[in-house]
Formats: structure tokens, C-alpha cells, sequence
């Protein structure tokens, strides 16, 4: 949660908007039963929040954290569902849910004791292929977090890219030595 919201107060900084909404995919794993399938089963959540540049970063981490909780309660509603109900009320071509993905790979330790047996899907299994405007990839390592972002070639230049991953490495590092300062600090 950290990085998320230290992610929104870059976007926010990038952008000057206040309301900043992002998607983040879920494992999507709420019952007993299926934790242990080998099978995919993420979902996209949607975690929006207002920036204030007067309040803490560590009060900006609690609201995140908050919203990131909640948006779990709902991990069940399948983003596309909410796609289509939406898609109603917007115009495709300029409108959508969110246009930025943060995606945080924490895969746990797989320990093969030499009795589990993977058996093939039997479903049926289609492939969509969602677009954004920036995504950004964090993986945690052995050696600390490395990271990756896919971006619209339309929107963006490899120098700005580039930049805005050094300005997030900085702002990261100075928001864990420093989290009681206001958003504004690093504004």
C-alpha cells in the first residue's frame, strides 16, 4: 500500500489532478476450496482517492489503505461486468474506469512436496487484452524491488518514462525516510 500511494502522489504530482484512479489486478482467491488451484483466476480492482496536498503522506497511506481494503470486500464483481454496466452511461472513446494499471508481483513460494498432481482446465478459456496508458510493474526480489512499465507510445516519450521512474524511485525513497511531511513536500 505504500507504493500505491506513493504512485498516486507521482500521478498526482504529473498530472496536477486531485481525484486519482487507478487499476490493480486481486488474486481473487476469497474461498477455502480454491486456494490451492493452479488456476488464474485475477480480477481488477478499481482504488480511487483524493489527493489533499496539506494532509501527511502517512494519513494519504490510510486512506489508501482503507480504499485498498474495501475495494477487497468487492473482489468478487468481475471488472468486466462493471465494464459493461458502464458502458451505458460513456462514451468509449473518451471515457474509462481507469487509465493506469499498478500491478505488484508478490508471488509466493511454491514447495513441492511430491504429492500434488496438476490436472488441465477443462473450461473454456478466452483471452482479452486490456489497454492502458501507463502500466507499471513492481516485482519484489531477494534483492529488493525491481520494476518495468509498458506505456502508450502515443502518450508518452521513452525520456519521459524514464523520468517518471526516477522521480518515483526518489519520491519512494524520500516518503520512507520521511512519511510525516505533507504531499506538498515533494510537489
Amino acid at each position: 500500500m505504500t507504493l500505491v500511494s506513493c504512485f498516486k502522489v507521482l500521478l498526482h504530482r504529473y498530472s496536477g489532478q486531485q481525484n486519482i484512479c487507478i487499476g490493480t489486478p486481486v488474486a481473487n482467491r476469497t474461498r477455502r476450496e480454491i486456494e490451492e488451484l493452479v488456476v488464474f483466476f485475477v480480477n481488477i480492482l478499481i482504488l480511487r482517492n483524493e489527493i489533499n496536498s496539506n494532509k501527511v503522506f502517512i494519513d494519504f497511506l490510510q486512506q489508501v489503505r482503507v480504499t485498498t481494503l474495501e475495494a477487497y470486500q468487492h473482489q468478487d464483481v468481475h471488472f468486466e461486468n462493471m465494464v459493461h454496466a458502464r458502458a451505458k452511461e460513456m462514451d468509449v472513446c473518451k471515457d474509462s474506469l481507469f487509465q493506469v494499471m499498478f500491478i505488484l508481483e508478490e508471488l509466493p513460494q511454491f514447495q513441492n512436496t511430491g504429492s500434488e498432481q496438476l490436472k488441465p482446465f477443462q473450461g473454456k478459456y478466452e483471452r482479452q487484452i486490456f489497454q492502458f496508458d501507463l502500466t507499471f510493474f513492481i516485482k519484489e526480489t531477494s534483492l529488493g524491488l525491481e520494476g518495468s512499465v509498458i506505456y502508450s507510445t502515443e502518450l508518452f516519450s521513452e525520456k519521459t518514462i524514464m523520468e517518471l521512474v526516477s522521480h518515483f524511485e526518489i519520491l519512494l525513497s524520500s516518503i520512507v525516510n520521511t512519511p510525516e511531511k505533507t504531499i506538498a513536500t515533494w510537489l
